[in-house]
């Protein structure tokens, strides 16, 4: 069928076509019947993540020092470390809560969690021994400035079972000096690149996040960066390509549309590399916006607060509760609850041709103003440009020029 016959259909003109050819819409999902309830079925799928209890995502926040000064972080680092009193206690809560689901997800953020390198350890193998003995499964996770993950702490961490690392570098030497900043004389990018490098030489199979937080002028830069990575390691590395937020003069003249085909080009290219590409999909597939939407999901910070999303000051005065010395839970009034009954959908969200895949949009942004705004869609702009470049990239790795 032609190009013209199935615009035809799809915008209400089925007399235009066969019924081969509506046969075949129908059993892509093109067609719906009349009376289908899309977007009740789009809510359906939502509270099925949002209760799901075969898994429990945990983060732990160690401390919140952080080696590193980067202008655009929006935590407040401060001088911090976990007590024993306050590992046990969540050492404790992990006692009760792990035999209650099928898998522990267990992710270390900060601050810089490798400040506190013994204490991640040491927890890390007791969470993973507690799994064992009550046979749940477990993986784990790190969010890292990767400066201090040297070849004998990574090979420490690996020992432990951590195979799972998020690592940012903003970019080749010059760009990413300039945003990732360390506290103190020097630059950061040769130690955390090599020590990037070191970690898929050491462990291939690991799972390794390679982060970019850029602006429209870094982002052209990128391919200087994955050209310096070895083509040998480049297989071990997923790129992730995420806009830096804030400081909106920086995307003056430079329309969404035009910053997500610049960003789908950079990961065709990346592709065609030998990178694998974290990035967002293009179809209905996950159930709920972010891990924070679920209940079976927590934030234990380093003197035992309970919070659920990790975008925040982790103030005491927005905490949901706290761990108590028996490892449970006293919630602060009706906090929790309130974070739970947030609606997950907007109004216009039922009638928003994204929502299957975007699910509502952010909650923290609902709970404290009532709706998640107006730029809820810039993750989709370009969607018609974006997909045919994923299609092209399924019919084999074809460079392209990245260009704004």
């Amino acid at each position: 069928a032609d190009r013209v016959t199935v615009e035809s259909v799809l915008a209400g003109a089925p007399a235009s076509a066969g019924p081969e050819l509506l046969d075949l819409l129908a059993q892509q999902g093109f067609l719906v019947s009349g009376d289908l309830d899309e977007f009740g079925q789009v809510v359906s799928w939502n509270n099925l993540g949002i209760h799901d209890p075969n898994r429990l995502d945990v983060f732990v926040l160690p401390n919140m020092n952080c080696n590193f000064a980067c202008p655009y972080c929006y935590e407040d680092h401060r001088p911090s470390q976990m007590s024993d009193e306050v590992a046990e206690r969540i050492l404790r809560w992990f006692e009760v809560a792990a035999p209650r689901t099928k898998l522990v997800l267990l992710s270390w953020f900060g601050g810089e969690p490798l400040l506190s390198l013994d204490r991640l350890v040491g927890m890390q193998r007791e969470v993973k021994a507690i799994c064992e003995r009550v046979g749940t499964g477990f993986n784990s996770h790190i969010t890292t400035n990767g400066y201090l993950l040297t070849p004998a702490r990574a090979q420490v961490l690996l020992d432990a079972g951590l195979r799972s690392y998020q690592i940012t570098v903003d970019g080749p030497p010059d760009v990413h000096n300039d945003s990732r900043v360390l506290r103190g004389p020097g630059n950061s990018f040769e130690r955390v690149f090599g020590n990037l490098c070191a970690l898929a030489e050491l462990e291939p199979k690991a799972n390794i996040k390679l982060r970019v937080n850029f602006t429209p002028t870094t982002l052209a830069r990128v391919p200087e960066l994955l050209e310096l990575v070895p083509s040998h390691l480049r297989g071990s590395m997923h790129l992730v390509l995420e806009r830096i937020f804030g400081d909106e003069g920086l995307y003056i003249g430079m329309s969404p549309a035009r910053l997500a085909r610049a960003t789908e080009r950079c990961y065709d290219l990346a592709r065609s590399m030998g990178f694998a590409v974290t990035i967002t999909p293009l179809a209905p597939g996950k159930l709920t916006y972010c891990y924070a939407d679920r209940d079976n999901q927590i934030l234990f910070n380093h003197v035992g607060d309970v919070f659920k999303c990790t975008v925040s000051e982790f103030k005491p005065e927005d905490r949901l509760g706290f761990l108590t010395d028996d490892g449970g839970i006293t919630w602060e009034g009706s906090r929790r609850q309130d974070w739970e009954q947030v609606e997950a959908f907007d109004d216009k969200c039922h009638t928003c041709s994204f929502a299957p895949m975007c699910m509502g949009g952010c909650r923290k942004v609902r709970h404290a103003k009532g709706s998640v705004g107006d730029d809820c869609t810039l993750p989709f702009a370009a969607l018609p440009e974006r997909m045919q470049s994923r299609y092209r990239s399924m019919l084999g790795p074809v460079p392209v020029p990245v260009t704004l």
